[in-house]
């Protein structure tokens, strides 16, 4: 039977009563704007800091087939300098191309960017950004059926095909590059996209050095992504036609492309990331969570697992979250969302039951930053019913949901049995079954 909003108030005061003093602050709206009403009953109230956590290496980031990308060249003031370069294919009109014949004349080809971000972003729309591009034919071909990662590059000895500085505004939706006229020679033959695939390679767009550091991230759903070539027939009335430079709709996927990251972490908390990425960074009082290929969170609650089910072998979880405090040194601009991912025997990882529940429709996950509290929230409470069921964890992953997209990286306080005042910790409310 549902209960009425009088009840749930009378229950959810109950609830805040029974707090220890020291986490009323902190925790005092625990599950009230999320929790489902029919599913609150006497519950008990606690909190896990027994947990371990440490910093890991983001090794196998998968950034091809996605609608969105990222372009840039900058320096985090905590990792150091980063870019993001960015290879890609062009589909054929959906028409099925142009008549390259001997009487075939391209007057200019331009290649456009929907943009969805620049970043460091700002308020004021007349800010600006000096941005110096590059775009270059690679030597080595780019697939479209295969699966590229963020450690993945192409040879790319190719002719230039742009180079040059434009300003930009934060009031300014699209990146347009007139390409030169080494572009002409992609547009000989297409016979089919296979062919024209062949003839491109690829081309690579990066951000080159001398630019404002910054990045953009950019939209291959949108329409006004796409390259236009403006074309005719001997003397004939001047045509054009455009090409795709991100979805094909007739496929319903997206032209083979993907984004490569690099990073230099000398003398930066990531640094023995450099020469060995299988290795962690533990004992430390922080953890990091940074975007392009850079590192994720390791969450393991065994220990409590352990203790838990063996004194309350019944127990129900009717709410739990996971609160991640972040650290001073985080910088101020906060990276969107936390994702969390449950990790098996093998290593594999998929998303935790909450984050894929779709009657809660990534509402009740939650996982975004929240200013007032100055933490990530996640709500985990199948997750960790599916934990204690199990009575083993082989993991809980933590990434950010953006880290293809974004360079905003924040920083997470570690665990209370490290010195953390602040520290990570799982607050959930659990009734018990009686045998």
């Amino acid at each position: 039977m549902k209960l009425t909003r009088k009840i749930l108030a009378v229950l959810a005061v109950a609830l805040m009563a029974i707090v220890p003093a020291a986490c009323e602050e902190k925790e005092s709206d625990l599950g009230l704007d999320l929790q489902d009403p029919t599913t609150i009953y006497n519950g008990i109230r606690d909190t896990i800091y027994d947990l371990t956590a440490y910093t890991v290496f983001d090794d196998s980031l998968l950034t091809s087939g996605y609608s969105a990308a990222m372009i840039g060249n900058f320096t985090s003031p905590t990792y150091g300098p980063s870019e993001a370069i960015f290879y890609t294919l062009i589909g054929l009109p959906n028409d099925g191309g142009i008549d390259f014949n001997e009487n075939f004349h391209i007057d200019s080809i331009i290649l456009s960017y929907r943009i969805d971000r620049f970043y460091p972003a700002s308020a004021d729309t007349s800010n600006s950004y000096n941005l110096h591009f590059e775009i270059r034919q690679t030597s080595e071909q780019l697939m479209s059926d295969s699966a590229y990662y963020a450690f993945n590059s192409l040879e790319s000895n190719g002719p230039v095909l742009y180079n040059a500085s434009r300003t930009y505004s934060e009031k300014d939706t699209t990146l347009r590059f007139k390409l030169n006229d080494n572009a002409k020679q992609l547009f000989t033959r297409a016979d089919d996209q296979a062919e024209f695939d062949e003839q491109v390679k690829g081309l690579r767009i990066k951000m080159l050095s001398g630019s404002d550091p910054s990045a953009v991230s950019i939209n291959l759903a949108a329409t006004s992504t796409k390259l236009t070539v403006h074309y005719r027939y001997g003397n004939d009335t001047s045509s054009y036609a455009e090409f795709s430079a991100g979805l094909l709709p007739k496929e319903n996927k997206y032209v083979g492309h993907f984004n490569q990251f690099v990073h230099n972490y000398t003398s930066t908390p990531l640094n023995r990331f450099r020469t060995n990425p299988q290795d962690t960074i533990r004992n430390s009082q922080k953890l990091y969570l940074t975007p392009m290929g850079g590192s994720n969170i390791y969450i393991n609650l065994s220990s409590f697992i352990e203790t838990f089910h063996a004194q309350h072998p019944y127990a129900v979880i009717h709410y739990a979250e996971l609160l991640l405090p972040l650290s001073s040194d985080a910088e101020s601009d906060h990276p969107d969302m936390v994702y969390a991912y449950r990790t098996s025997s093998t290593g594999y990882s998929a998303p935790i039951a909450d984050l894929l529940d779709a009657d809660i429709s990534f509402r009740g996950f939650d996982g975004r930053y929240n200013a007032d509290k100055n933490y990530y929230r996640l709500r985990i409470s199948r997750h960790l019913q599916q934990l204690l069921r199990a009575q083993k964890d082989y993991g809980t992953l933590l990434t950010l949901n953006s880290r293809r997209t974004s360079p905003l990286s924040t920083i997470v306080n570690s665990t209370r049995a490290l010195g953390c005042s602040d520290p990570i910790r799982i607050a959930f409310v659990y009734t018990e079954i009686a045998q």
